[in-house]
C-alpha cells in the first residue's frame, strides 16, 4: 500500500513558518507607522502579494523578501529573527514613511496628469465638432463679446 505524503508546503511546520514570517514583516513595518498599501508600493510588490504575506498564506520567494527587508531597511536574516532587529528609527524610520507617501503622492499625480490630458483631448474634439456653429453664431452676432475673446 502506497501512502500519499503531504507536501512539504502544506504540513504544519511550513504553515507555522509562513504565520511566523508574516507577523515578523507586518511588525516591522507596523513600527515604521506604514500602511499595507504604502509599504507594497515602496517595496514594488503587488498589495494583494504584500497582503497574503503578511497573513501568513504564501509561498514567497528570496527576491520578494530581498525587496520587502531592503525597503524596511533592514538585513534580510532579521525577517527570520524572533528578536528584536536592527531597524530604522527616529529620522530613517520618518524617511521611510515619506518615501512610501512620496510614491503614492506619484502615482495620484500621474492619474490626474492623464485626467486633465483626457478633458483637454474632450475639450479640443468638441470644439473641433461644433466649429462651424460657433462661426455661424459669430457671423450672426449671437455671441457675446466674452464669447468671441474665448473662442478667438
Amino acid at each position: 500500500m502506497v501512502v500519499r505524503r503531504r507536501s512539504d508546503e502544506d504540513n504544519d511546520e511550513a504553515k507555522a513558518l509562513r504565520k511566523a514570517l508574516g507577523r515578523r514583516i507586518a511588525k516591522l513595518r507596523m513600527s515604521r507607522g506604514v500602511s499595507q498599501r504604502q509599504f507594497a508600493d515602496l517595496a514594488d510588490v503587488s498589495h494583494a502579494s504584500y497582503g497574503l504575506l503578511e497573513a501568513g498564506h504564501a509561498n514567497v520567494t528570496l527576491m520578494l523578501l530581498d525587496r520587502v527587508a531592503k525597503a524596511m531597511g533592514v538585513p534580510l536574516v532579521s525577517l527570520f529573527e524572533d528578536t528584536p532587529a536592527q531597524t530604522t528609527t527616529g529620522m530613517e524610520g520618518l524617511l521611510v514613511r515619506l518615501l512610501g507617501e512620496l510614491v503614492r503622492l506619484r502615482r495620484e499625480s500621474e492619474v490626474r496628469r492623464d485626467d486633465f490630458a483626457r478633458l483637454a483631448d474632450e475639450t479640443q474634439a468638441f470644439l473641433d465638432a461644433n466649429q462651424e456653429t460657433l462661426n455661424k453664431l459669430a457671423l450672426d452676432g449671437q455671441l457675446s463679446e466674452t464669447e468671441r475673446k474665448a473662442r478667438d
